[in-house]
């Protein structure tokens, strides 16, 4: 899954690359294996909260479409709430501006859920299919992809609201820590001396 890569913020690439990690890390691991679903082997995926999704010598329909469909939500919301927490840790280390490299990470992760819906929906078509994809339609993803967008947007929009900088005072510190660790210990050293001499 390839994203156009246009550069903008300092933490862009990193962002971007985190991103199409984790969600090609999903489709391994919790996608392509529905499409060997029902080929005579144990079929197993794990579900976000651990548990495992089983089946053997059923039909793909249904229940077992619909546990399909929607297992893959909770790990689209985890994504987004991760993506976010380090994009904001990072835009602080860079000092960067929150509502751009948000904005960036916003995209990122509306991409890659549509892509990753979109690969969902051609091995639903192959499964429901049999072997013959083209005979049935494919499913739309509007009604599963809609709920995944506005999370993703809602939590970028919450984070902006609730978001507050760091003060001049604690920017300097973070990026000259050991400067201020230095003058602490000469101030330290310097009022001992005195004492000593007075």
């Amino acid at each position: 899954m390839e994203i156009h890569k246009v550069s903008k913020s300092a933490i862009y690439l990193r962002t971007e690359k985190k991103i199409r990690d984790t969600f090609g890390t999903l489709e391994k691991n919790n996608i392509t294996p529905w499409a060997f679903f029902n080929l005579g082997k144990p079929f197993q995926v794990k579900k976000f909260d651990g548990s495992k999704i089983t089946s053997e010598g059923f039909e793909f329909s249904g229940s077992i479409r619909q546990i399909y469909w929607h297992s893959i939500e909770p790990f689209i919301e985890d994504i987004t709430v991760k993506v976010i927490d380090e994009v904001v840790t990072l835009t602080q280390e860079k000092s960067q501006d929150l509502k751009e490299t948000l904005t960036e990470a916003e995209g990122l992760l509306v991409s890659y859920t549509r892509k990753t819906y979109q690969r969902m929906a051609e091995i639903d078509q192959r499964l429901r299919g049999k072997g013959y994809p083209k005979s049935v339609n494919i499913q739309k993803t509007d009604r599963y992809e809609t709920p995944m967008i506005e999370f993703i947007k809602g939590s970028v929009s919450a984070e902006l609201k609730t978001y507050r900088p760091k003060s001049r005072f604690e920017q300097f510190y973070q990026n000259n820590k050991f400067l201020v660790w230095l003058v602490g210990i000469l101030g330290a050293v310097i009022k001992f001396s005195l004492g000593k001499s007075a």
